[in-house]
C-alpha cells in the first residue's frame, strides 16, 4: 500500500482490493471492466444485471465462467482458511498482551501471502494499535466471506458501527463530452457530483447480540426460553 491518489486510485493500493472486486479498468477474464463508458456492456444502462455502483464482485467468482453463471460456477467455498488460524491465534495473542515475535509472524504469514509488506514494528507495538490492526486485516483478508458481524459481535462495537443513519449517493452530474471506446485514454475525467439521499435509520439493540429461537423450536420443546428481548 502506498500514498492514495485519486486521479488514480487503483494504484499502489492493498493487493487484496483488486482480488476482491473489480473495479474500473481492471482487466478481469481477458476483457477491460468498462462501466462508465457509455453504451459499453459493463454501463449501468446497457443491461439490467449490470453494476450499479462501478464494482463487481470477484472473490469466488471463477474466471472462466461467464460472469453472468456465476451461480454454476465450480468455485468451491472455503468454510475456514488457515488465515483464519493465523488471525485468530494473532488476535488472542493480542487481547493478551502478548506482543512478541510469534505474535507478529502470524500476522506477517497472512500480509504477505497476499502481497503486502511485514508489519512495521516500530508502529504497530502496542495492545492499542495493534487491536485496530488485526481489525483491519480481518475486515480487508475476509471481506464477503461472512465473518464481518460475528467480529463486530465478539469486539462488542455493534452498537457504534451499526446504529444510525443510512445515505445512499445519486449521481448528480453527465458525461460531457459523452465517454466511448475511441475517446482518447487519460484525456477525459468525469466530474459527477454525488447527491446523498437517505436511505433508512438501523438500530441495534443489546439484545440483537443473539439471534431469536423459532417459534417451532420453542412449540417443540416447552423446556426451551427465548432469548431475551425476543
Amino acid at each position: 500500500a502506498g500514498t492514495y491518489d485519486e486521479s488514480n486510485p487503483y494504484v499502489n493500493r492493498d493487493p487484496r482490493l483488486a482480488a476482491t472486486i473489480v473495479y474500473p479498468g481492471q482487466v478481469y477474464n481477458g476483457k477491460v471492466f468498462s462501466p462508465v463508458i457509455s453504451g459499453n456492456d459493463d454501463h449501468p444502462a446497457k443491461a439490467n444485471n449490470s453494476t450499479k455502483t462501478g464494482y463487481n464482485f470477484k472473490k469466488y467468482i471463477n474466471p472462466i465462467d461467464q460472469y453472468d453463471d456465476m451461480w454454476n460456477t465450480g468455485r468451491n467455498i472455503m468454510v475456514i482458511r488457515y488465515a483464519e488460524v493465523l488471525l485468530s491465534k494473532a488476535e488472542a495473542m493480542i487481547e493478551l498482551n502478548l506482543i512478541n515475535d510469534e505474535m507478529y509472524a502470524a500476522i506477517d504469514a497472512v500480509r504477505q501471502r497476499a502481497g503486502m509488506p511485514a508489519v512495521d514494528r516500530s508502529k504497530y507495538n502496542s495492545q492499542d494499535k495493534l487491536r485496530q490492526l488485526i481489525r483491519r486485516e480481518r475486515r480487508v483478508e475476509f471481506a464477503y466471506e461472512g465473518m464481518r458481524r460475528f467480529d463486530i459481535i465478539r469486539w462488542n462495537i455493534a452498537k457504534d458501527v451499526l446504529n444510525g443513519k443510512v445515505y445512499g449517493c445519486r449521481q448528480a452530474g453527465n458525461e460531457n463530452p459523452i465517454l466511448d471506446e475511441t475517446y482518447p485514454n487519460g484525456d477525459h475525467k468525469l466530474n459527477l457530483q454525488g447527491e446523498p439521499f437517505f436511505v433508512e435509520t438501523r438500530t441495534f439493540a443489546e439484545h440483537n447480540r443473539y439471534l431469536p429461537l423459532s417459534q417451532s423450536s420453542l412449540d417443540k420443546n416447552p423446556k426451551l426460553v427465548q432469548n431475551s428481548g425476543y
